[in-house]
């Protein structure tokens, strides 16, 4: 079958209609359309700019103060439930080797180094605490439900879920921490 007969057959009645042109322009695609308002919204961010020494200086020396810089280097790791652990598990050895003590701010998670400490904020009343990584949960079955930490009694009785059992919670790493009670290093995602 030559070229031209296989064209003739399989062409579209809208293609037919057209005559000989085998293709109509149709303007511009949804795709092409989308990234020139990207183009142009990041082009008017740009412009809108303070382009003067002294306004960026003034952002430059605003973004150091200690809480601007506090807030740039937590990392918002995930959102999901919290639990916390049952009375008998008080005083058994953890996955990092430590005895878990109920009255200490402490947790588990699944993935996060031993040490790592975590600010763990409850999302029904905003109450907020910091928790050291020592441990090694939830269990499988938990986590399927949602469950990413589980914490100390004291841990859940400072964010006010104590009675209910589990909350809707807020993680951020803030840095890592030592066993020794050395103070707190910056957590670097580094291979060690």
């Amino acid at each position: 079958m030559a070229k031209k007969q296989w064209v003739e057959k399989h062409r579209s009645p809208r293609t037919a209609a057209a005559g000989d042109r085998t293709r109509q322009h149709r303007g511009p695609s949804a795709r092409h359309v989308a990234a020139r308002s990207v183009l142009a919204v990041g082009l008017l961010t740009l412009v809108s700019m303070p382009l003067t020494p002294g306004a960026l200086a003034a952002e430059a020396t605003e973004s150091r103060t200690p809480k601007a810089e506090a807030a740039r280097k937590a990392t918002t790791v995930q959102k999901g439930v919290a639990t916390y652990y049952a009375k008998r598990f008080h005083g058994r050895l953890t996955a990092s080797g430590e005895r878990l003590d109920q009255g200490s701010l402490t947790a588990a998670h699944p993935t996060l180094p031993f040490g790592t400490v975590v600010r763990v904020t409850n999302l029904r009343n905003s109450r907020s605490t910091e928790v050291r990584v020592v441990d090694r949960g939830p269990a499988k079955g938990p986590q399927r439900k949602g469950v990413i930490i589980d914490l100390t009694q004291a841990a859940a009785r400072e964010l006010g879920f104590r009675e209910q059992g589990k909350a809707p919670v807020h993680l951020q790493v803030l840095g890592r921490g030592s066993r020794d009670g050395e103070p707190l290093a910056p957590w670097i995602d580094s291979p060690a």
